[in-house]
């Protein structure tokens, strides 16, 4: 496996070619170098963590989510909704790996644009994985430590709606996505609509 951040694509070349002393002319050539491949160890020995928790990658690279560590996922989110899915791309919760063994478990994504993409893991807990810090981002900028607070905010509200629906005995996933959804953003707005 590699792991690199290399940011450039492709190679243009110049090549001129003379037909004779006195004429020669310029052809643009593309050599397009093979894209990149970014692992990310997915729960790791250190908790809840993807590692590293952000890559630069370019359009065609591959970001390979290799897991670890008990079970987990690599599910798609927003900047300001980090712990509810948003529809794209999920692992689901599949991967179990008491053992932490490398490569028993690994998934691909290919990246399609430069634009920033978000992910969290969606293990409810208690404590929410989420909430507890793990996420990971695909060329965040310098949003990555915003995209970290919203996380721990509505982790904690997963949390508490988690204990509270687990204790009156209707912890279904459904509830709990629609409260967590409604109560989150609503508490959004509020902290962060300046």
């Amino acid at each position: 496996m590699i792991s690199s951040d290399s940011s450039s694509t492709s190679i243009h070349l110049t090549a001129s070619t003379s037909t004779s002393a006195s004429t020669a002319s310029s052809n643009p050539t593309t050599i397009t170098q093979s894209k990149a491949t970014h692992v990310i160890d997915v729960g790791t020995g250190r908790g809840f963590a993807y590692n590293p928790s952000w890559v630069n990658a370019s359009i065609g690279d591959t970001v390979r989510f290799n897991f670890l560590g008990r079970n987990h996922s690599v599910t798609q989110s927003d900047l300001t909704s980090p712990c509810t899915s948003n529809g794209g791309f999920d692992t689901g919760l599949n991967q179990f790996n008491p053992l932490n063994i490398s490569g028993k478990f690994v998934v691909d994504f290919q990246v399609n644009v430069s634009t920033p993409l978000w992910f969290y893991c969606k293990q409810p807990g208690p404590p929410s994985h989420c909430g507890e810090g793990m996420i990971f981002a695909i060329n965040p900028g310098d949003r990555f430590n915003q995209f970290l607070k919203n996380a721990a905010a509505q982790g904690q509200a997963l949390t508490i709606l988690i204990s509270i629906l687990g204790a009156i005995g209707n912890a279904s996933s459904f509830s709990i996505s629609a409260i967590d959804n409604a109560l989150f953003n609503s508490t959004i707005r509020r902290r962060y609509s300046r």
